[in-house]
This record gives structure tokens, sequence and C-alpha cells, in this order.
């Protein structure tokens, strides 16, 4: 019986001896993973698995609660309100959810050249189909680089058929004038 008694032994020593192992590889690699992570802080946006693990860490990651519209975009939404009492009006609204490319040789660089730009404001029609956009030019549209990014959107639109109609902030349109403006469309 001597001898079934030191086989259980060293499987029990085994075992625990594998036990240590696997903590000591499960702890090691979550702080290489913390580690990682707090290099990469502030170096490029961190994902989604990022984000979790930080939480799960006690960390509070960097985010702050931002203003949807500025009080010039607010203003000219509830004008826009008034003014188109039956039209669905959306904000801030992906050109990349308004706007397909037809498969071409140029297909990857026209997607790129609306990727990641908005417009202002979207009026639909109560079957939400687009009537017009609407974008609100501050005097920040007079820098070369807004200007690239103002013709990128003048092009596109032009191009889906889709009206673009500027407001510039400093003549901010009455609720009669929008209504104008909605009719020439």
């Amino acid at each position: 019986m001597k001898p079934l008694t030191d086989l259980a032994y060293q499987i029990l020593g085994m075992l625990a001896v594998m036990i240590i192992v696997v903590a000591a590889v499960l702890i090691g690699g979550a702080l290489l993973k913390r580690k990682i992570l707090r290099m990469k802080w502030g170096r490029r946006s961190l994902n989604t698995y990022d984000i979790r693990v930080i939480h799960d860490n006690g960390d509070i990651p960097p985010y702050y609660k931002k203003q949807f519209l500025t009080e010039p975009e607010q203003t000219l939404f509830i004008r826009l309100m008034e003014a188109l009492p039956i039209n669905v009006i959306l904000a801030q609204v992906s050109m990349q959810a308004l706007i397909g490319i037809k498969r071409n040789r140029n297909e990857q660089g026209q997607r790129n050249g609306i990727a990641k730009k908005y417009v202002d404001f979207v009026i639909c029609r109560p079957d939400f189909s687009v009537a017009a956009v609407i974008e609100l030019d501050d005097p920040s549209h007079e820098r070369p680089d807004r200007i690239e990014a103002d013709t990128v959107k003048n092009i596109a639109f032009r191009a889906a058929g889709i009206p673009l109609i500027r407001f510039d902030v400093r003549a901010m349109p009455t609720v009669e004038e929008i209504r104008a403006r909605m009719t020439m469309t």
C-alpha cells in the first residue's frame, strides 16, 4: 500500500506545481497586458477590447461628454424645425450614410474622400428620403483644409443628386428664408 501512497503524493505534488505555473502565467499575462496598455495610453485610440480591460482594471477611460450641437447649430435646428414641420430633421449625419459609391477603379479613394466627413443637417421627407443637406459654415470654412473638404462635399452631393444648401453662420437664415431655399430645391 505504501507505493500507492507515494504515487498519490507525487500526483498531488505535480498538480500543485501545475496550478502554481498556470496561476503565474495568468497573473503575468494580465500584468503584461496592463503594462502594454499603459505604454499605449494616449498614442492611439483604444479599441473596445482595450476599453473593457481598462475598465475591468479600475482605470477610468479619458472620455468626457461633449455638446452635441453648437449654439448656432441649435438655433438653425430650431428654425429648420419651425420652417419645415412635416420634414424629419437629422443632425450630424455621416456622409457615408447618405452617399453610395459605384464600383470603379478609384472606388477606395473616393470612399476615403467622404470617410469621417459629416454634414450638419439632413432634411428628410416623411418617408425618410433625403430632400436636402444643410451645412452651416462658420469662419473656419475659409481655411484651406476646410475649403478642400467643402469642395469634396459639394462634388459628392452634386454627383449623388442631393441638393446641398449652405448657410453662413454670420447671416443666420430666418424661418422664411429657409422655406424659400427649400422650395427652390
